[in-house]
């Protein structure tokens, strides 16, 4: 896997410096937005160094990433994730020190990672920059801002729609560096042959509705992509410094091989069981699933067994017998075996 890449950071039309940087090492397949805050000096310290930090965190645990190459494991895929945390928590720790030491309160930075390897993304967030997956035509936002705003919209007080003109939208619940340590939202997922992604800082997404997005991203060549949505922004007003950074995955491997992550997933929509979630939701709940290929005849659990996995029929027949009676027969797209997950220990 490699990756194509442009960034941009353009300070905007209404400010006096940027505060907002971005890092892109294809080497490590690692790309990086960060919008500091503070004010002069110290907000640009704050995302520069985080940036800084987290690659430099990133190579020095190839370990970690060498032993998910070996095995693709769930328990592997954590610990890569939990290595992004890690990385997160130290730069938080060094940028609330440097606050200390120079007085600066209030010094901080929004941080967006993403790294792929093998096949897999990973996902650390924190703050209200944003990625974005572009997948055969569609826009999708992968992280979920922490903001003020959002909150009342998680809570059904304001739409998506009046959230764009609120009040107090800026205003971010989670940052790096404000205090020593901060709460991360992870994600891993599999990634599709000729996927796109978008990093951006909210100087840039406050002035595209995914629809605008969409159409801007799939209408424009990849390689002026960046530099066409900054233009768009200051156009539209430029209150803010505007960072942009677009990728494209880069494959040998056979596309077949990367077929199973796009089944998964139109398989989830389709059920009744996962209706409500949205794409993000999705692509959480499939990083979890695996797949089996199963033997005709294959006797998968026995009542009274102790279970911990909901199956997802994607073909093929199943079959649930009770006392030599077939009391039903499942087939593609259905699930069975959820109540040993959700509510008690034996099938």
């Amino acid at each position: 896997m490699k990756l194509r890449s442009w960034g941009v950071s353009d300070i905007g039309r209404r400010r006096g410096h940027n505060e907002d940087y971005f890092l892109i090492d294809e080497g490590l397949c690692l790309a990086i937005v960060a919008d500091g805050m503070g004010g002069l000096d110290r907000g640009d310290i704050a995302s520069r160094r985080a940036c800084e930090v987290i690659r430099a965190h990133v190579m020095e645990h190839q370990d970690v990433l060498d032993e998910f190459r070996a095995e693709q494991t769930l328990q592997t895929r954590e610990k890569v994730l939990a290595m992004l945390d890690a990385g997160v928590q130290t730069a938080c720790g060094e940028i609330f020190a440097i606050a200390e030491q120079q007085g600066s309160r209030g010094m901080g930075t929004t941080l967006d990672i993403l790294l792929l390897c093998d096949g897999i993304g990973f996902i650390g967030h924190v703050g209200d920059s944003r990625i974005y997956l572009i997948r055969a035509g569609q826009v999708h936002q992968l992280t979920e801002d922490h903001s003020l705003v959002q909150e009342k919209v998680r809570q059904g007080l304001l739409t998506r729609e009046e959230a764009r003109t609120a009040r107090r939208r800026n205003v971010i619940t989670r940052a790096v560096g404000v205090l020593p340590n901060v709460k991360v939202d992870t994600l891993a997922f599999e990634v599709d042959a000729d996927d796109y992604f978008l990093l951006c800082s909210d100087g840039l997404h406050q002035y595209f509705p995914d629809e605008e997005l969409q159409e801007a991203v799939v209408k424009t060549a990849a390689e002026e992509v960046a530099q066409s949505l900054v233009e768009v922004a200051n156009e539209r007003g430029g209150s803010d410094n505007i960072t942009t950074v677009f990728l494209h995955v880069v494959t040998s491997i056979p596309r077949e091989f990367w077929d199973k992550s796009t089944v998964k997933m139109e398989t989830l929509s389709k059920m009744p069981l996962f209706r409500y979630l949205n794409y993000r939701e999705l692509v959480a709940v499939s990083s979890i699933a695996d797949f089996r290929n199963v033997a005709s005849g294959t006797v998968l659990f026995k009542e009274g067994e102790e279970g911990d996995e909901l199956f997802l029929l994607l073909s093929g027949r199943v079959s649930i017998i009770k006392n030599n009676v077939v009391m039903v027969t499942l087939e593609g797209g259905d699930h069975f075996g959820e109540m040993a997950l959700l509510d008690q220990p034996r099938r």
